[in-house]
């Protein structure tokens, strides 16, 4: 008999894994769904090309799945859609930094302002 720990790769892990990435979650959040360590997922995912494979697969249909949800959440608030495609998508980031770029001008008028308020109750 094999000395060491017990292998964790048992069929349950498996699974929780492919319905945490299912979930849309994150490979440190499919690793505590898990109750698996990160460091242990990595070495299966470098390790075995089947295992790799079927993280691609359900990451990627768990990212439609998010995206999915994220449009049609867009239906009531479009800037739920911005928020959660700008973390997951790096394309999305770049039009929301884009559509934010006026922001500063309005920030520095509304700073100025609320100077001017502090102004007027010290005086």
């Amino acid at each position: 008999m094999p000395a060491g720990r017990p292998c964790l790769k048992i069929p349950e892990v498996i699974q929780k894994l492919k319905d945490a990435f299912m979930m849309g979650l994150t490979v440190e959040g499919a690793c505590g769904y898990a109750k698996i360590h990160r460091a242990t997922f990595y070495v299966w995912l470098k390790k075995d090309t089947e295992f790799r494979d079927m993280v691609e697969l359900f990451t990627s249909q768990g990212m439609t799945r998010l995206e999915v949800t994220a449009l049609k959440g867009a239906e009531k608030d479009p800037r739920l859609a911005l928020s959660i495609l700008g973390r997951r998508r790096r394309e999305w980031q770049e039009k929301q930094k884009t559509e934010l770029e006026g922001m500063p001008k309005v920030i520095e008028v509304i700073i100025k302002r609320r100077g001017d308020y502090s102004k007027d109750a010290s005086d």
